[in-house]
């Protein structure tokens, strides 16, 4: 996405490029530089994302940087040395963004509110409420600019932040949250067509944020519904592994359990663990129609079918194949 972001949570890795000046990609003297403040707000914003920034800078003809796109960078890197926890290694948490300028990332036992503007006062964070956390609970909450700990509360409505009036740092404040429980990554999923049914294989990893030994089995829900595959994993304190799952839809030869009534349609959100474990990941898959037989097609839409009292009581149904073997045009 080149000097631009996507609005949401993005269930594939991308990236967007963009460059320090507000007008050029190249040196021009005198180019008027961005506020650092903003480029850092749209590294944050693009991770929550599931997405990287390629930043680009303008050298002179002797390959030489100027010294204010060198102090931009310095400032960015200072930044990142205090915040990287919260950027580097990290993946999205399942909601990427909350009202007020906060932004969410995660890893492994950590979730990461990021805000974009100074917070003050008291700040609910709705989106770490337990619901939404997956059976994990609150640990502790550290600002990661000098390192103090919050004052917090954690309730069915989310978790309470008292802001102190001395909060260090002039651009994207960070709380690194703290979680106890068992976890689930973010699964990763592949859906492959067959014309004789559909598979889906998933993998993804579990964790152990307690301070005992784990034995559990780990389910796949596809839509909320559970397969009867479960997958056995031990685990001491702090230590994870990894699940696999595959399924094959009710059209395929050996299908054990009916989770998808169509793999060639529909939005799919698989997760790990539970109904609500926290992590999930979608899949998007639409309709293949071939169109076989004779047709006439008309270039350009009618107006008149966008209009809300638009009959098609006289419009003639066509039936056509849902399926078509492979190998025929």
């Amino acid at each position: 996405v080149e000097r631009g972001k996507l609005d949401r949570l993005w269930p594939e890795f991308w990236m967007s490029d963009t460059t320090v000046c507000e007008n050029t990609w190249g040196h021009v003297t005198g180019a008027p530089l961005k506020p650092v403040g903003e480029i850092i707000d749209d590294r944050v914003d693009i991770v929550s994302k599931d997405g990287a920034l390629l930043l680009n800078v303008g050298p002179r003809p002797d390959g030489t940087i100027s010294d204010e796109q060198q102090d931009m960078l310095r400032t960015i890197g200072r930044w990142l040395a205090v915040n990287g926890d919260a950027i580097y290694g990290s993946r999205p948490f399942d909601v990427d963004a909350e009202a007020g300028g906060v932004r969410y990332t995660r890893r492994e036992d950590k979730v990461y509110a990021l805000f974009l503007d100074r917070p003050s006062g008291t700040v609910s964070l709705s989106q770490l409420a337990p619901a939404s956390l997956g059976g994990l609970t609150v640990e502790s909450v550290t600002w990661l600019d000098g390192g103090a700990p919050a004052e917090w509360e954690h309730s069915d409505q989310g978790l309470t932040l008292q802001i102190p009036g001395d909060l260090p740092g002039d651009h994207a404040w960070v709380a690194e949250v703290t979680l106890s429980g068992i976890g689930f990554g973010r699964p990763v999923v592949k859906v492959e067509h067959r014309p004789e049914g559909g598979a889906v294989f998933a993998h993804g990893r579990v964790y152990n944020f307690t301070d005992q030994a784990q034995s559990l089995d780990v389910r796949l829900f596809i839509n909320g519904r559970g397969g009867r595959q479960l997958c056995r994993v031990a685990l001491e304190p702090g230590d994870w592994g990894d699940v696999r799952y595959q399924h094959r839809d009710q059209n395929h030869y050996g299908a054990t359990h009916l989770l998808l009534e169509d793999l060639d349609q529909g939005i799919y959100r698989f997760q790990l663990g539970g109904k609500k474990p926290g992590s999930a990941e979608q899949v998007l898959a639409f309709p293949s129609i071939p169109l076989v037989g004779a047709w006439w097609f008309r270039s350009g839409d009618d107006p008149a079918w966008s209009a809300p009292d638009l009959s098609t009581e006289e419009w003639k149904p066509t039936n056509v194949p849902g399926r078509w073997p492979l190998g025929r045009e």
